[in-house]
């Protein structure tokens, strides 16, 4: 297996054309990569990092857990600031994502998307990092009309902050 990819900044948007979604991820100043997401693979991740979320998540003995879940989502989207997106650069190379694997650290999640040339792209992120990346990809479901039923009510219920451009990202 080839040296992964090592993703340190990403933007996300939705395709109508592909029906997929668009991960452009910073490699360095000169480097960028595009990782195609279809639905299918989208609902992996969506899950691995929601599970992710709420094993991370602190909850006091005997305190709502969907209401502290909510809470925590809402202060990780207030925080997230505003970022210049990651745009392709010209020689940018395209990949459609064949599979997904999904680590847990203590205090963080990898995420390892397995290319077709027997790459690997990786990202990392922190928990307050995994609640923005999962409230950004939430709006672009929304954006592509995609089934919600995998988003669980402590999200759905938290306000996301508001994105005005159609580029997101996590970093």
């Amino acid at each position: 297996m080839k040296t992964p990819i090592v993703l340190t900044k990403v933007s996300l948007n939705y395709s109508p054309v592909e029906d997929r979604i668009r991960m452009t991820g910073q490699v360095s100043e000169s480097e960028t990569r595009v990782l195609w997401l279809t639905l299918r693979i989208c609902q992996k991740l969506v899950g691995a990092v929601l599970n992710f979320v709420e094993k991370a998540s602190a909850v006091p003995t005997g305190s709502d857990k969907e209401l502290v879940l909510s809470f925590k989502q809402s202060a990780a989207m207030v925080r997230k600031m505003p970022a210049d997106p990651v745009l392709p650069q010209q020689d940018t190379q395209f990949s459609l994502v064949e599979r997904i694997d999904v680590s847990y650290r203590k205090e963080q999640v990898l995420l390892s998307f397995f290319l077709p040339d027997e790459g690997v792209a990786q990202f990392a992120l922190s928990i307050q990092q995994a609640r923005q990346w999962l409230g950004i990809v939430r709006n672009q479901y929304r954006q592509a009309a995609w089934p919600m039923e995998i988003w669980p009510a402590w999200i759905a219920g938290a306000e996301d902050k508001p994105m005005s451009s159609g580029h997101h990202q996590v970093h």
